[in-house]
């Protein structure tokens, strides 16, 4: 190992979510921290530019995600298994090639880095952002309980993204093996594109379109709040699911509510539409983090989020923010209504967010985590025999 360790990072997907925000955070840190760094991605996509931006090398690698929906052939996902194998035998020669000292994977839903890592004999640490995938109706190729043995045995170090995921992985993966790093999510500076706000109520929505994020309950919510006379429209930000997007449509449809919803798709940054925003809301029941939340209350804005998963660990109720019990669109409606009549409360909230956010999340701390999290595994291996795959 030289003394400027040198680290390949494996991403998902190319696109700019969370997610792939989290491991451009994670790259911040390292380069801060001295090391060396070189990504791995799927395709072409926004993320590669931002990489290249930080003069990151890119390597694009056709590799699958090991995980789908029940209806994929059971030869299709031996076939993608079998695609990954090649790939990860391909890219372990390119690791001692290019002097790798540690694989750094982000996600459950990619293989192909832990699994070269395995070849190659270098320390892999295993970045988890899910919360599980049952709730999203995905299986993994070769079973749950079989990826959860090969996510504890091809990984050095596991790293959760909340104590909600911690929690989840430590029933399947020794506990010892877990460390919790939260995310830095620096507060947005370009406000560019601000969409323009007239006397209506903005409730804003981030994040990807799907069932299991449940942007229909926002929806649905605001039907309510103008049932009851509150003068309000919600702005969804985020693609996804085609066919969620056309329920989302239908829905918006159904309750009469076309010139109160705006479905923006994937914008470059949320921060100009979080800044329009007077109520933030996360619908999601099954959160790993939340990155929204903590960018809504840096943005200083009241926060609405569902009482679930890691958004329950970055709301206080009543002091950073309001929970509600996760699908109920009534104590969602509620919730909102609350904040919309005590402007006092509203204020209160959004106040103690943005301090407590600041405090908790910031780059420095973010970045002393992950460099230790990269050291133990770099020692750990060192003082440890080489594994078998």
């Amino acid at each position: 190992m030289t003394d400027r360790p040198r680290v390949v990072l494996v991403s998902h997907s190319a696109r700019l979510g969370g997610a792939e925000r989290a491991l451009l955070e994670t790259v911040d840190a390292l380069l801060s921290g001295g090391f060396g760094c070189r990504a791995l991605l799927p395709r072409a996509g926004p993320l590669r530019e931002a990489l290249e931006e930080r003069r990151v090398p890119v390597v694009v690698l056709p590799f699958k995600w090991w995980t789908a929906l029940p209806h994929t052939g059971r030869w299709r996902r031996a076939m993608r298994t079998g695609w990954n194998v090649v790939l990860a035998a391909w890219l372990a020669g390119r690791l001692r090639a290019w002097g790798c000292d540690l694989v750094y994977s982000n996600t459950l839903s990619v293989f192909v880095g832990a699994l070269a890592a395995r070849m190659a004999r270098r320390p892999h640490v295993w970045h988890v952002h899910e919360l599980g995938l049952r709730h999203t109706g995905a299986l993994f190729d070769v079973g749950e309980q079989r990826a959860l043995r090969l996510l504890d045995r091809w990984s050095d170090t596991l790293v959760a993204c909340s104590r909600a995921v911690e929690a989840w992985l430590a029933a399947s993966v020794p506990p010892e093996k877990i460390r919790v790093v939260y995310q830095s999510v620096p507060a947005g500076t370009d406000l560019v594109g601000a969409i323009p706000k007239g006397p209506r109520v903005r409730l804003v929505c981030v994040g990807s379109l799907s069932r299991f994020k449940r942007q229909g309950d926002a929806v649905q919510a605001l039907a309510r709040l103008v049932e009851r006379g509150v003068d309000a429209e919600l702005l969804l930000v985020g693609e996804g699911d085609p066919a969620y997007l056309v329920q989302l449509v239908r829905l918006v449809e159904h309750e009469r509510l076309t010139d109160r919803v705006q479905l923006l798709g994937e914008l470059p940054s949320a921060w100009p539409v979080l800044a329009s925003a007077d109520v933030v809301v996360t619908c999601s029941q099954h959160e790993g983090f939340g990155r929204t939340v903590v960018e809504a209350m840096k943005a200083g804005k009241p926060v609405v989020g569902a009482d679930s998963g890691g958004t329950a660990e970055l709301i206080r109720h009543g002091a950073t923010g309001l929970l509600y019990p996760a699908a109920d669109v009534t104590a969602l409606a509620d919730a909102v209504e609350l904040l919309v009549r005590d402007r006092e409360l509203a204020r209160r909230v959004a106040q103690e967010g943005r301090r407590w956010a600041t405090a908790t999340f910031s780059s420095a701390a973010h970045a002393w985590a992950v460099e230790q999290v990269v050291r133990e595994a770099l020692r750990r291996r060192q003082a440890e025999p080489l594994p078998t795959i």
